[in-house]
């Protein structure tokens, strides 16, 4: 039980054999031996210390000190290139790696660009911007303008433009056409009756008549005719003017009648013409446009 001994009040003993180093033998709060049971397992070695530190492993009376050099902050950023960290401690830093990322990134992009990927969106949009500007300049041997030539002229001859080589030139053309004069023979024999022609004087004569046919859509001009069988005693000539009068060698104007178009002459395919004798050939020239 609590006491003293040799003077001592082993009341205040509160050690345990835990506390005590292993070994070590005192008495405990009842007078009695207590051994030790407390051993330094202390792994650190002094590389592992920050030198000047001190700190105990195994011996507990062995104060060791650190040799580990303390380097501080830590601060790194290369491009391309290896970095051999010094052993010690480091309280901190910063390792940039975007330099050597950028360069990796910049290199690639190079490589790619050196290269044909028609699935990259590089090649496409290269793709796109070359169509582009394609269309925007003038390539005589390309594809593009000989189609959009040949679609401008398709365009062109679909519509009028009285400013174009083509109209100019179709004008002069049809002009010089509407303007060349065109002649036909027609050999015919007079009719066997008779027809009131009207007469310059207001009178009326009845005579006998050709008939001639010119097929398609002309312009009369004027025509000349006479008898064909001069052979045979037949002597006649009859002329027409651009007006439509009608005039024999010697004889009284007469005015034109149409079986076609009385009121425009000019514009009929049939015309009957009067002459002298009936049923007597008779030959016809005509001119028209």
């Amino acid at each position: 039980m609590p006491g003293t001994m040799g003077g001592f009040d082993l009341d205040v003993v509160t050690a345990e054999a835990g506390d005590i180093l292993a070994g070590r033998v005192i008495v405990d709060a009842e007078g009695n031996p207590l051994t030790g049971t407390l051993k330094l397992s202390g792994t650190a070695g002094d590389s592992q210390v920050l030198s000047g530190q001190t700190y105990y492993n195994t011996d507990a009376k062995g104060k060791r000190t650190g040799s580990m050099a303390n380097r501080g902050a830590l601060n790194w950023s290369g491009n391309n290139t290896t970095y051999g960290v010094p052993a010690g401690f480091y309280s901190g830093g910063t390792l940039d790696s975007r330099p050597s990322y950028n360069s990796g990134y910049n290199a690639g992009m190079t490589a790619a660009d050196a290269r044909v990927n028609v699935n990259s969106a590089n090649y496409k949009a290269g793709y796109n911007a070359g169509v582009t500007a394609a269309d925007n300049r003038v390539n005589t041997a390309s594809a593009n303008y000989k189609g959009g030539y040949n679609a401008g002229v398709a365009a062109a001859d679909a519509r009028t433009n009285v400013n174009s080589a083509n109209y100019k030139a179709g004008y002069n053309a049809g002009l010089a056409a509407g303007k060349k004069l065109n002649s036909a023979n027609f050999t015919v024999t007079a009719s066997a009756d008779k027809k009131t022609w009207s007469q310059g004087n207001g009178s009326t004569v009845s005579l006998p008549y050709a008939t001639f046919t010119l097929s398609g859509s002309h312009v009369f001009a004027s025509a000349f005719w006479s008898r064909s069988d001069i052979s045979s005693g037949g002597t006649e000539y009859w002329m027409m003017s651009s007006e439509g009068s009608i005039c024999k060698m010697d004889r009284t104007n007469f005015i034109i009648c149409s079986s076609v178009n009385g009121s425009n002459w000019k514009a009929a395919t049939t015309l009957h013409l009067p002459v002298s004798t009936v049923s007597k050939p008779y030959r016809i020239t005509v001119w028209y446009v």
